[in-house]
């Protein structure tokens, strides 16, 4: 059964078929539209009025997400789609923009409109709203780590004994927090109708899939073997209106909110994240061993992402820290990262 993986982790073919399959759905027309962009239509407040503000945020984008990876499949079969685990970046540092995620050979500049990565020049979906914004992806990804998920996130997760804790009040809740990484990406990430448009938004949901499914749902299990995971009944203290009702459809893919909820079928299978690995050697971090990207910061027994050359580096670190091209070295001079 084939898993998803942290970016960062999986292997070369598999992060090319993720890339070339997404440049492929923004050629490809369907329609008025090209099929990359008819998702970011989809994710319009209009054509899905349940899948933000209430209990249905987690399970509608978790569809979502298996309906995308699927389209991704047409063209490669074997594609998964890759999660973002951002805890990686902020144990990288000080300047995120410097992180070897935002390399030309990956995600592309994190600053500005994406001119380098397989998606620089994608364009912006024909949204008017979107089109003001930027018309091309564009991002504004600041210096500092402020808006990425906390180390101890994962204790507001497995603390919670039922699905309602984690949706209701919508404003203190797991949808609350992932938004702060919409805000901390900037530009089309951070408006609700242009989000999809930059690529690192389906990573980073399927990060949001991931924690859901690791640290709250199997967590869950194994406290209470017998716990009951249902949609929670939306009359009962709370003002949410019909749309986020059970047993009302949720648009627009035409399945019951109860429906989605139940069935096993829309289960992803995951790897284990390096953010979630405790590290003695950088083999330790990613499960197929591949140590490219990712090190082991033996003082903290945590996995991070990688810096570019150039990038600052935090005080104590190795030169492991830095990303070189082979068969050129790591070192650091200065408190930069350098290749030689």
């Amino acid at each position: 059964m084939f898993k998803r993986n942290e970016y960062l982790c999986v292997d070369d073919s598999q992060r090319m078929c993720v890339h070339n399959a997404m440049s492929l759905m923004k050629k490809k027309k369907v329609g008025q539209h090209n099929e990359y962009d008819l998702f970011v239509l989809f994710h319009d407040a209009e054509k899905a009025p349940s899948a933000h503000n209430g209990p249905s945020f987690i399970i509608w984008h978790r569809f979502y997400l298996l309906m995308f990876e699927l389209a991704m499949q047409r063209y490669y079969k074997k594609c998964m789609m890759p999660y973002w685990d951002n805890r990686l970046l902020s144990r990288s540092g000080p300047n995120p923009r410097e992180s070897i995620m935002f390399s030309s050979d990956l995600m592309g500049n994190a600053f500005g409109e994406v001119k380098t990565g397989f998606a620089a020049g994608f364009s912006t979906t024909e949204s008017m709203s979107c089109q003001e914004i930027s018309k091309n992806l564009s991002r504004a990804i600041p210096t500092d780590m402020e808006g990425l998920f906390h180390e101890d996130f994962t204790d507001f997760l497995k603390k919670a004994s039922d699905y309602k804790q984690l949706c209701i009040p919508w404003d203190d809740t797991f949808e609350t927090v992932h938004g702060l990484v919409h805000i901390f990406v900037g530009e089309l990430m951070s408006y609700l109708a242009c989000s999809p448009s930059d690529p690192l938004f389906y990573l980073h949901h399927s990060f949001v899939d991931y924690m859901y499914e690791k640290h709250f749902k199997q967590d869950l299990q194994i406290r209470y073997p017998n716990a009951n995971i249902s949609y929670p009944n939306i009359y009962e203290k709370t003002e949410l209106d019909d749309e986020y009702a059970g047993d009302s459809i949720m648009m627009p893919f035409g399945i019951l909110h109860d429906d989605m909820m139940g069935n096993n079928y829309f289960n992803p299978s995951y790897e284990v994240s390096p953010g979630d690995v405790q590290c003695w050697k950088d083999d330790d971090c990613c499960s197929n061993k591949n140590t490219e990207y990712v090190w082991c910061n033996r003082k903290t027994n945590k996995c991070a992402a990688k810096i570019q050359q150039g990038g600052r580096v935090k005080s104590g670190f190795s030169a492991n820290a830095c990303y070189c091209k082979k068969p050129k070295l790591p070192v650091i001079k200065d408190n930069l990262c350098d290749c030689e």
